[in-house]
């Protein structure tokens, strides 16, 4: 069972995706609440959830991301799909993009081109510098994913990150195939404190450039 809080909108969805459980990353995370409320107010079905392992989701964490991917794939399903929970439609919605904060932005960018319905995604501080811990040896072929999908990208970062150096981020953000944009965010390091606000705007307004609610 995967532990999720979805805020009803429009028929455009969104899923934001948490830093890794193992150092206390859930879906109250601070920059995926913020980032859910940008996302909400622009009329998007927000979805956050916890990945297995972490608060009510059942399971044990993975050590190569796979598990986690699985966990999103059934997560895009079920808002596209749709359920009647207490008489209430959750979910159903037509076209979905992606968010995904530190590690969440590895699963994300990992499983973008597999659905026709996912339209774009965004992520927020990739943490190039640990993905080894995060998914073994996944992470190359999990960034490549990502950095080569033909669908539109964001990739948002702060130069003051912890994990990432401002010269790789600045890289990388130079390598993405297009469509893709980037926005490195003064003063802000991985953890976004006093920053969440614009970095939710920003995150918005590309969402209703690709995929308008």
């Amino acid at each position: 069972q995967i532990e999720a809080a979805i805020t009803p909108g429009g028929r455009k969805g969104a899923i934001v995706c948490h830093p890794w459980g193992k150092l206390g990353g859930s879906m109250d995370d601070h920059v995926v609440v913020n980032v859910r409320n940008g996302l909400m107010r622009a009329g998007y079905t927000v979805c956050r959830f916890n990945f297995r392992g972490v608060g009510r989701s059942s399971g044990w964490s993975g050590l190569t991301g796979n598990a986690e991917r699985d966990d999103l794939r059934a997560v895009c399903q079920f808002l596209l799909t749709g359920a009647i929970i207490g008489g209430v439609e959750v979910g159903s919605v037509d076209e979905l993009i992606l968010v995904g904060y530190s590690f969440g932005s590895v699963i994300t960018g990992s499983v973008l081109d597999e659905l026709d319905s996912v339209k774009g995604a965004c992520a927020i501080s990739y943490p190039f510098s640990v993905t080894w811990a995060l998914c073994l040896w996944n992470g190359s072929s999990f960034w490549k994913v990502f950095q080569l999908s033909k669908k539109p990208k964001l990739l948002v970062y702060g130069d003051s990150d912890n994990f990432s150096s401002k010269a790789q981020l600045d890289k990388a953000a130079q390598q993405l195939a297009q469509p893709a944009e980037s926005e490195c965010f003064p003063g802000v390091d991985h953890f976004w404190g006093g920053a969440t606000r614009q970095l939710a705007e920003r995150i918005a307004a590309w969402a209703k450039a690709i995929c308008p609610p």
